[in-house]
């Protein structure tokens, strides 16, 4: 017990020293995909609070749809007019790719990771 109770505190002082956004959002996705979220709800709550409060532009595919996958599953709305939609889907289109052949159209992703994300 003592040995869960030094790592669940590793967590939060990695909570309390993250500053940068992106971080804040991949560390907020790690720890719901472990499936202990639930102990971490206090600072889960502020880091979304502090995403949510933040002006955040990013050109990665991953990031905007992280951001938008965290504010909307910690029931804050997102607008579909917001610029970083946009961005979204202006990103979208540029990492897909389209090569046409006879009889058949074939569909190849440039960023594996970036479409997993959506």
């Amino acid at each position: 017990m003592e040995k869960a109770e030094k790592l669940k505190r590793d967590v939060r002082i990695l909570f309390g020293t993250c500053n940068d956004i992106v971080e804040k959002m991949n560390l907020i996705d790690t720890v719901q995909h472990l499936g202990i979220y639930h102990l971490f709800q206090e600072e889960i709550g502020s880091a979304i609070s502090d995403i949510k409060g933040s002006e955040f532009t990013s050109s990665s595919l991953h990031e905007v749809a992280l951001w938008f996958r965290l504010l909307r599953e910690h029931g804050i709305w997102v607008s579909p007019g917001d610029s970083e939609l946009h961005l979204f889907a202006l990103i979208l289109w540029n990492n897909f790719s389209v090569s046409v052949r006879t009889n058949h159209t074939t569909t190849s992703v440039s960023n594996c990771s970036n479409c997993l994300s959506i």
